[in-house]
């Protein structure tokens, strides 16, 4: 989940990536000094509609090509507060992730460089947006994503032409 917050008062208001989960994993990954993040993002377009997305992903990768964290963000790309949000993370040159376990509780905060491609993914959505899609329904177009689009495939840059992917996304 992206959501606006204050980490500090020098810094001001600010996009950070929460990831809920309640299972033992981020208590394990909260003890690492350091976390090699990656990120794939893009805009995919399907027979419903637009749908942007956010892979957050860990190394190693197995044989299958599968990583050893693998995360799926799904956004409407048609909602005022995504494109702000997005145009938000664009700007910033860190990008904090909170790992928020069970309670919910803090387990740990990380900052990395911001060089992600977010600011394309936002100018994507907002061209998406500024195009318009007259009956546009997310459920629909999420639908319609999940049954034209396999995760592992766009995590490996296998997708259809009508898809547009953030150039600094990092994948290797």
């Amino acid at each position: 989940m992206l959501d606006v917050v204050a980490t500090h008062e020098s810094i001001g208001h600010e996009v950070i990536a929460l990831w809920f989960d309640r299972t033992p994993f981020l208590e394990i990954l909260s003890g690492c000094a350091s976390i090699d993040l990656r990120v794939r993002c893009g805009l995919a377009v399907t027979q419903a509609g637009p749908i942007a997305f956010i892979l957050w992903w860990l190394p190693p990768v197995n044989e299958e090509g599968v990583p050893h964290f693998l995360k799926e963000h799904v956004l409407d790309p048609m909602h005022e507060r995504n494109r702000e949000v997005l145009r938000r993370l664009g700007r910033q040159n860190y990008l904090h992730v909170a790992l928020v376990g069970s309670g919910p509780r803090l387990l740990g905060l990380h900052e990395f460089k911001n060089e992600y491609g977010f600011f394309d993914l936002y100018s994507y959505v907002q061209a998406a947006a500024e195009k318009g899609w007259p009956g546009y329904d997310f459920d629909a177009a999420h639908s319609a994503f999940e049954q034209a689009f396999d995760v592992s495939d766009l995590l490996h840059g296998r997708y259809p032409d009508l898809t547009l992917l953030a150039d600094a996304a990092t994948d290797s």
